[in-house]
């Protein structure tokens, strides 16, 4: 499945700022990014064809996806070796009066007021995982749950 570009995004939630931030968190948030960013966050800088090789995915594939998210300042080039700009990607979603997306790279999560009561539902649902993929599927579960 394709990302959606920010021009369809535009249309959809009709706020330009939203579109950008949802088009660059849906790059960062695709199954292949993910994927891409797991592998550069554990193991460290690597080439298109290592990134390819061992995902098992088309180079062409894999190049693209690293284009895009260096143009969303995901990660970098850096003499044919692929690394992330920062040692934290944080994705925030939000729906206080209407929708809200940010994507930070290397800032730390606002703060938000927790009650007791939602910190232990983390421990009791044995989400105390840690790494990108954790906390991002952590994150997008705050928005869909009632």
């Amino acid at each position: 499945m394709s990302v959606p570009s920010e021009t369809e995004l535009r249309r959809f939630f009709d706020d330009e700022t939203v579109a950008r931030e949802a088009h660059r968190a849906a790059v960062a948030t695709s199954w292949l990014s993910l994927r891409l960013l797991d592998y550069l966050y554990r193991e460290g800088a690597a080439s298109t064809g290592e990134l390819a090789r061992h995902c098992n995915l088309d180079m062409r594939e894999v190049r693209d996806r690293l284009e895009e998210l260096a143009t969303a300042g995901i990660v970098a080039d850096r003499d044919g070796e692929w690394e992330p700009t920062a040692d934290e990607l944080t994705v925030t979603v939000g729906r206080d009066e209407g929708v809200t997306v940010a994507l930070a790279v290397g800032e730390p999560e606002p703060e938000e007021p927790e009650s007791a009561e939602s910190e232990e539902a983390v421990d009791e649902d044995g989400d105390g995982e840690t790494g990108l993929l954790a906390g991002t599927v952590r994150r997008l579960g705050r928005l869909l749950s009632p």
